[in-house]
């Protein structure tokens, strides 16, 4: 099936994400809360858009039903409303607080869990995303031992803050050699960084094709 076919299949087939696509481009950049979910990044030609979750599953606008491996991008490891959670936040919520600007009990119970059940992890910081906690860990390891250079590798995602935000959906033309590949600066990332991050290609034994190129690793 080539791609017009498709899309109009598509149409018909989500009419009302569609029509909710249409919305939404009026508000929010790309139409969703996060690029990912983009039709820049495959989403094409447009993202369905949900409308519940029960355990393992997801339900969209125009009714159809889905397995959810993208888990909220990680964090639904328990799956959509899970009884046990649903009253724990439930109860946090209606007898605590929503949020708190200053420290409170549960957060040293929750920071000790982490630490109980990771070994190596002695002091805990919780943060609102992962760009966030990456920015942290760099400037704090640059701190530490005085050193700027990073090492990243090609293809990863690691943030969106400048520091890490190298090399991900790469331009072959720009990035050079598979096996030796230069730094390449993201959209609007400036280009010209004494600090910037040294980009190493991913294992071989991973198999991964990065963007459009096959590594070829002497």
């Amino acid at each position: 099936m080539d791609e017009r076919a498709f899309d109009e299949r598509y149409r018909q087939w989500a009419r009302r994400s569609g029509e909710l696509f249409t919305e939404a481009s009026r508000y929010i950049p790309g139409g969703a809360g996060s690029s990912a979910r983009t039709v820049k990044f495959g989403w094409k030609p447009y993202p369905p858009f949900m409308a519940e979750g029960f355990g393992s599953r997801l339900r969209d606008v125009d009714g159809h039903s889905y397995v959810d491996y993208l888990l909220g991008l990680g964090p639904m490891i328990l799956g959509h409303r899970h009884p046990a959670v649903t009253r724990a936040v439930t109860s946090a919520v209606s007898e605590l607080s929503t949020c708190f600007g200053l420290p409170y009990e549960l957060e040293i119970e929750a920071a000790r869990k982490v630490t109980e059940a990771v070994p190596g992890v002695e002091l805990v910081r919780f943060s609102n995303s992962g760009s966030e906690v990456v920015g942290t860990a760099v400037r704090l390891a640059r701190a530490h031992t005085g050193r700027p250079l990073i090492i990243r590798f090609e293809g990863h995602y690691h943030g969106w803050q400048d520091t890490v935000y190298w090399s991900n959906h790469v331009d072959p033309e720009l990035a050079g050699p598979a096996a030796r590949p230069r730094p390449v600066a993201s959209a609007a990332v400036p280009s010209v960084d004494p600090q910037q991050p040294a980009v190493i290609p991913f294992a071989k034994s991973s198999g991964l094709l990065l963007g459009k190129r096959s590594p070829s690793f002497a």
